[in-house]
């Protein structure tokens, strides 16, 4: 069961990122300590190297916690927090509140 929930896995992925030129993936979070994942995605996605973000200085399972700071720091500096290439806003925009107690 968990095999076949694994080439589900892959499979979804692969679908979406074969459509897209990449140099390579970055996998981060609980994935990334699956040795079957990463290998299944190595093979599916070759030639695009398929690399863990802790070999480019960030520890894989920190990469939620970098994002949710950045977020803040743009929330705070009023900045935007989002790209509407990726997410289909119609603009930028400043995410988020600030509620002081």
């Amino acid at each position: 069961m968990q095999a076949t929930l694994v080439d589900l896995t892959i499979q979804s992925i692969a679908q979406v990122l074969n459509q897209l030129p990449m140099q390579r993936l970055l996998v981060c979070g609980g994935g990334v300590h699956n040795p079957l994942l990463i290998t299944r995605l190595n093979q599916v996605l070759a030639p695009c190297p398929v690399e863990s973000t802790e070999d480019h200085g960030i520890d894989p399972d920190w990469v939620e916690a970098c994002c949710f700071a950045w977020l803040a720091q743009q929330r705070l500096q009023q900045k935007p927090g989002n790209l509407p290439q990726v997410t289909g806003a119609r603009q930028p925009l400043i995410l988020g509140g600030v509620y002081m107690s």
